[in-house]
């Protein structure tokens, strides 16, 4: 029995796509967006971990020996994090203890010239604490522009934050005598 061209045809494509089209397991090396993060065992389709991802050295594919050494290694990292985490939650509480004092110029009342910034605390608390922060690590909702005790959180990680007290006190000899006093 013959069957016809174009059911010969279907059945052909149909094992080819198969052929080029089957799917593989790779062990992500580092993190690829549209598939997932490193040390994700992801299936893809061998084309695509052939051209792409091996050649790229974004992944590996997922033998039982490198899957081992995979899991090896995430237990590690999940130590190491977890020490690492530890540790910045003691510097959290160390930190909701700190007082930061700064000076600024004072015009009228409670009033000082100029802002207390991101910046200025970042500096200061890096000097008073010994620490490295950035500025994107403080989050302050608007610059202080007047005299008083502040609330500022500190981001240490993603999971990490700590809230320290920010005292803006007045410059000595920076009050402009009012005019009773003269």
């Amino acid at each position: 029995m013959l069957l016809p061209r174009s059911l010969l045809c279907h059945i052909f494509i149909f094992h080819l796509s198969k052929l080029y089209m089957s799917k593989i397991q790779v062990i992500l090396l580092e993190d690829v967006s549209s598939l997932g993060l490193a040390g994700d065992i992801v299936s893809v389709s061998e084309g695509y971990a052939r051209n792409y991802l091996f050649a790229e050295g974004k992944a590996a594919l997922a033998t039982e020996s490198k899957q081992k050494e995979q899991r090896a290694k995430q237990a590690e990292k999940a130590k190491t994090e977890k020490k690492r985490l530890e540790e910045l939650q003691q510097l959290a509480s160390v930190l909701e203890q700190t007082e930061l004092v700064l000076s600024a110029r004072v015009k009228d009342g409670d009033d000082i010239y100029g802002h207390v910034t991101v910046a200025m605390v970042v500096k200061e608390l890096n000097k008073q604490a010994n620490l490295d922060l950035k500025n994107k690590d403080v989050v302050l909702p608007k610059p202080i522009s007047k005299l008083g005790a502040y609330d500022v959180t500190v981001r240490l990680s993603q999971d990490v934050e700590a809230v320290v007290k920010v005292v803006v006190n007045a410059e000595e000899g920076s009050m402009k005598p009012s005019d009773d006093e003269e």
